[in-house]
């Protein structure tokens, strides 16, 4: 297939893209800059091709764009962050539909589950428009692109699958103050300070090649879906926390408070992968400490800088 990588600067796409073009497809690339996507003519160019004359060259459409924010971001930008993701996503979805592209995958989130979940993890079935308050804005937003996707795919013909993934991390990661957990911590390790507030709050986490892997497999299959992509264990924050110090080293401070902290929603979340395992034949392979290993190597050798 030939097939455009929304993102595809960001963490997600540089995993996806070359593994699409391991895998035998042609792939474009579109991100900032110098596409941005919250201008409908920019997301038209992107999936048109640039370079196709009349002919659109694009058979599908992997849409990772979007802007990630922790949850205190997520309060103090809530109207940004929404308003720009929802710009993104009906931009490439509209183009597509000009464009008359009708397959691709979505790259959707955790957040769209509500409350706490159950024991063997959130099913797909669990999604619930009164996500928890701290990433509900995030979460209204992934919702309205999926419900868009499942119009294009009944009005359309179209087949567009979701995924939603948990917390991924990985080489190329976000470093910065915006950080989510572990690129956090792995900051905080290099600072030399590492002070964690509800380490008994659990978290699913899925290294970025296995969210890569579980991506072309989703995009790959013969029919839409939607398919949780995690690991289905909860690790407790606390624990990873440890997880980084033992990769990084020793570090002057080290502690870590217990109890869930207030304002980060569901004390525990976690996805169930099964169905993405019975319909797609993926897992997560990478174990949680290999992942940590793995990315606070790659953050030791670009000079403790934040990715682009």
């Amino acid at each position: 297939m030939r097939v455009l990588v929304t993102g595809a600067a960001g963490l997600l796409g540089r995993a996806v893209a070359p593994l699409l073009r391991e895998r035998g497809h042609a792939v474009a690339e579109a991100d900032v800059p110098p596409y941005d996507l919250r201008r409908p003519e920019a997301a038209y160019v992107a999936v048109h091709g640039a370079h196709s004359g009349s002919e659109c060259v694009i058979d599908a459409v992997v849409h990772l764009a979007g802007r990630r924010a922790s949850v205190a971001k997520q309060h103090a930008l809530a109207a940004d962050l929404l308003l720009d993701n929802l710009a993104i996503d009906v931009n490439v979805l509209r183009a597509m539909r000009v464009h008359g592209v009708k397959r691709g995958v979505y790259a959707s989130t955790v957040s769209v589950y509500g409350g706490e979940c159950v024991d063997d993890g959130y099913r797909e079935q669990d999604a619930d428009w009164f996500p928890d308050d701290s990433v509900r804005f995030s979460a209204w937003g992934k919702l309205t692109a999926e419900r868009a996707i499942e119009a294009m795919n009944l009005q359309d013909g179209a087949s567009i699958s979701v995924v939603r993934l948990v917390n991924t991390y990985g080489p190329g990661d976000n470093f910065g103050d915006d950080a989510l957990v572990i690129p956090s911590l792995i900051r905080k390790a290099a600072q030399g300070d590492v002070g964690v507030v509800g380490a008994d709050n659990e978290r699913d986490f899925l290294y970025v090649d296995d969210a890569a892997r579980g991506i072309v497999a989703a995009l790959e299959h013969p029919t839409a879906g939607t398919w949780n992509l995690g690991t289905g264990v909860g690790v407790r924050i606390g624990d990873v926390a440890r997880l980084v110090v033992d990769a990084w080293g020793p570090v002057q401070h080290f502690d870590t408070v217990h109890g869930a902290q207030s304002g980060t929603g569901a004390q525990r979340k976690v996805v169930n992968p099964s169905k993405a395992k019975r319909d797609l034949g993926w897992e997560a392979t990478t174990p949680l400490a290999e992942g940590i290993r793995r990315t606070v190597e790659w953050y030791r050798a670009n000079n403790n800088k934040a990715a682009p």
